[in-house]
């Protein structure tokens, strides 16, 4: 039966053209007497243009390009306790280096078992890309949740680096796909009381095993504690994390062991750990810190094939040790400013942000982010890069 039911999601995904999926969804939500009271639709207009240069030696170049990005999130409620969800997500990219963002958004985007991302125009200048970004289906029973289909399962407590996030992890540095990556996967989630769970979750992938994993939520003296065991591609997974304050500051970590394959007949076990804290002062100052150390890092230089390494082991990082920092403040009660940084304290590597965003009519904000990605060659930031992004917002 779940083959069956397989097979026909699949053949309709392969014929269903996105632009037409979009104008009947639009068109139901917004003619439909019920629309108040079975349809809800929010979403955004985004338009980011950036600015790359990267100095390789002595020779310099730079790249102009501009995505246009339009996300729609559209939700059905047919009965009280059931809920459908549709999110769909088009680019619209133009400038220099467009097969590059094509491949990155492939590699950042849901790895779930159907492949609901078309190309609607490939060429050297342009491209425009729709997918089906999240579908899922809702159900709720009692003390009892149930959500099936292509959705975001996000586990853990930190800001930056998530060990837990197990199923769809997500790198700091994805500064264009904020709604991070999604899978196709059921969740069960059982709440025990007002601070407490019990969750199940299980994700098809199409060229591996499936993902599955359980976790337990309890709270014990004002503290969220999560434990975690599950099984992920021939690897066995435990681990835990916790989140509080001390002193009116957020204090959190994640911990995550892994037993994997390094060889037919040698397993080894190694561990991903982070922790994190911040703090508000009363003037709007902030204060952000974390650190991620990972036992399967290198401790030298951790570009070039170890950035690959890193990403076929599913690691957070390359490297042994990660220091992340940011200071951020409000400039006007409509104007918010900050920068933050991550170091390799073993490569000297380092990566650069300074960003500024304001509200400049209702529902529309303006940002810049400047990016300056440092070190030597070979190194993991050592690409000698720099970027500076604009970006303006519409919310719906």
């Amino acid at each position: 039966m779940f083959t069956i039911l397989t097979q026909t999601v699949q053949l309709l995904s392969n014929r269903i053209q996105m632009p037409f999926l979009l104008i009947i969804i639009l068109i139901l939500s917004l003619t439909s007497p019920l629309a108040a009271e079975v349809f809800s639709i929010s979403g955004y207009c985004r338009d980011s243009a950036l600015l790359r240069r990267q100095t390789v030696g002595s020779k310099t170049t730079s790249n102009f390009d501009n995505f246009l990005t339009a996300r729609q999130n559209l939700k059905f409620y047919p009965v009280p306790s059931l809920t459908l969800g549709v999110e769909l997500r088009e680019r619209l990219c133009s400038g220099q280096s467009i097969q590059t963002w094509l491949a990155a958004f492939d590699a950042g985007g849901s790895s779930g078992y159907f492949k609901w991302r078309r190309n609607f125009a490939d060429e050297k200048k342009f491209a425009l890309t729709g997918e089906i970004d999240r579908l899922w289906l809702d159900c709720e029973k009692g003390n009892a949740q149930l959500t099936f289909g292509r959705q975001r399962i996000a586990w853990g407590t930190n800001l930056v680096w998530n060990p837990l996030d197990i199923f769809n992890p997500s790198s700091p540095l994805d500064f264009e796909n904020e709604e991070k990556p999604g899978g196709d996967a059921a969740r069960l989630q059982i709440y025990t009381s007002s601070v407490a769970k019990v969750e199940a979750a299980v994700e098809a992938r199409r060229d591996e095993e499936p993902a599955a994993a359980a976790l337990i939520k309890q709270n014990a003296k004002d503290y969220d504690l999560y434990f975690i065991a599950g099984r992920r591609e021939g690897e066995i997974l435990g681990g835990m994390a916790w989140a509080g304050d001390i002193s009116d500051g957020g204090f959190r970590g994640e911990t995550l062991f892994r037993r994997r394959k390094s060889a037919p007949t040698k397993s080894v076990v190694d561990a991903q750990v982070a922790l994190s804290g911040d703090y508000t002062f009363h003037n709007s100052l902030y204060l952000h810190s974390e650190v991620l150390y990972n036992s399967a890092g290198v401790g030298g230089a951790a570009g070039g094939l170890r950035l690959e390494e890193a990403a076929r082991l599913r690691l957070l990082s390359p490297a042994r040790w990660s220091l992340f920092g940011e200071i951020a403040g409000n400039v006007n009660p409509l104007a918010r400013a900050g920068v933050s940084g991550i170091l390799n304290p073993d490569d000297h590597s380092y990566y650069l942000a300074a960003s500024f965003q304001a509200s400049v009519f209702e529902n529309v904000d303006f940002s810049t982010l400047a990016l300056i990605l440092g070190g030597e060659s070979g190194t993991e930031f050592g690409e000698g890069e720099e970027a500076f992004i604009v970006r303006l917002k519409w919310s719906f």
